[in-house]
Parts: structure tokens; C-alpha cells; sequence
């Protein structure tokens, strides 16, 4: 039996339905229907356009999916993580072709279908803030995002590794700019898992994160 919301997951389930969610959708809808005004032979605009709406509709189903977290609707999701993971890399790929970047995969589908909800989402979240982090910040060429399952201890780890610029974690998590980061870093704590952040100017990152699973 799933247990019920408290009163504070419920109030945010509902603002974020009431009020965020909405103008994601009303941006949806109003793109699309610009788009649909748009000559042919347009494709300078078409393509950003496209990429604009993919972008809204991943938006409005990941607020779905939090709201529907939020209010417990749904049993534990970590047989989905792999699966969500992999559509996540796919709907980014886009946006990493169009600085020519690439990026590869190795996901165990069966890696994380012992873990909890809560653990699984906040996995989810630190590789898609890790992800975008290399896109946006580091300039790789390559990126590679792993999902497996080790035994002797048994554990789920998740990497998400680029061969971009680096940086210094300790001097980066002092700022308080940093908020990408810091957000990693408390989701690992939340969820009792063990975060590491390799990385050094012009070596690239690695970003790996280990969650025990119970006995």
C-alpha cells in the first residue's frame, strides 16, 4: 500500500498543476499554432521551432510525472529509471548534434528495478543535470552515460562522464552560483547514495554516483 501525501507534497502538487504546468501547455499551444502558420519553405525558423516544442512537451510530462510522484498516485518507478533515462538522452541529442557532440550509452534496462521512487526520480534528475551541464558548460566532443548494477556490494551506479573543458569541483561547490551542483549533491544525500565529481581543468568530468541497495 502506498503511503498517503502530507499536506505540504499535496499544496505543491497542486500549484504546480494550477500554475507552472498551465503556461508550459499555453506555450506549447501557441508555438504549435505558430508553426503551423509558417510558409514551407521556411526551415531557417521550422527546425528551432520543432526543437522549442519537443522541449515543452518533455517539460509537461515530466510535470506530470512529478505531480503524480507528489501525490503517490502511482507504485515505485525504478523499474522506469532506465528506461527514462535512455528517452531523456534521446530528447537531448538534438541540441548535442547541433554543437557536434555525441553521445553514448550503456544502460542496463534491469539496473535500478529494485529501487524505491524517491530514489529512483533523484537519480534521474543528477544524470539530466549532469548531462546538461557537459552540454551547456564543458564543450566535450563525447559524453558517455552508464547505468549498471555491480554486485559484492550490490549496488545501482550511474555515470555520466565528457571529455570537455573540466573544471575544479571544490572551488566550483564554494560558489554559491554553482546551484546545478549543489543540487547533485544534496539529491545524493537525500537518497543515501555516494557522489563523486572527478574533474580538473582541461581533463574532462566525471560525474558517478553509487546507491547501495538493501539487504
Amino acid at each position: 500500500m502506498m503511503d498517503q501525501p502530507d499536506s505540504s507534497q499535496r499544496w505543491l502538487a497542486y500549484e504546480l498543476h494550477d500554475g507552472l504546468l498551465q503556461w508550459v501547455i499555453a506555450s506549447h499551444m501557441q508555438l504549435q499554432a505558430a508553426l503551423g502558420r509558417l510558409p514551407e519553405g521556411e526551415l531557417r525558423l521550422r527546425a528551432p521551432l520543432e526543437m522549442a516544442l519537443s522541449n515543452l512537451r518533455t517539460a509537461a510530462d515530466e510535470g506530470r510525472e512529478l505531480i503524480a510522484f507528489l501525490e503517490q498516485q502511482r507504485p515505485a518507478s525504478g523499474a522506469r529509471l532506465a528506461a527514462r533515462l535512455a528517452d531523456f538522452v534521446d530528447s537531448i541529442d538534438d541540441d548535442a548534434k547541433l554543437s557536434q557532440q555525441s553521445i553514448r550509452t550503456a544502460i542496463d534496462l534491469e539496473a535500478g528495478q529494485e529501487l524505491s521512487d524517491a530514489v529512483s526520480w533523484n537519480m534521474l534528475r543528477i544524470a539530466q543535470q549532469a548531462l546538461r551541464n557537459a552540454i551547456r558548460h564543458a564543450g566535450p566532443a563525447r559524453l558517455q552515460v552508464i547505468l549498471s548494477r555491480t554486485h559484492a556490494p550490490e549496488t545501482v551506479v550511474l555515470s555520466v562522464q565528457d571529455d570537455g573543458c573540466g573544471f575544479a569541483p571544490a572551488q566550483a561547490l564554494a560558489l554559491t552560483n554553482h546551484f546545478g551542483l549543489q543540487s547533485m549533491q544534496h539529491r545524493a544525500k537525500l537518497i543515501g547514495a555516494d557522489l563523486q565529481i572527478k574533474s580538473a581543468p582541461n581533463t574532462g568530468t566525471q560525474i558517478q554516483l553509487t546507491f547501495p541497495l538493501p539487504h
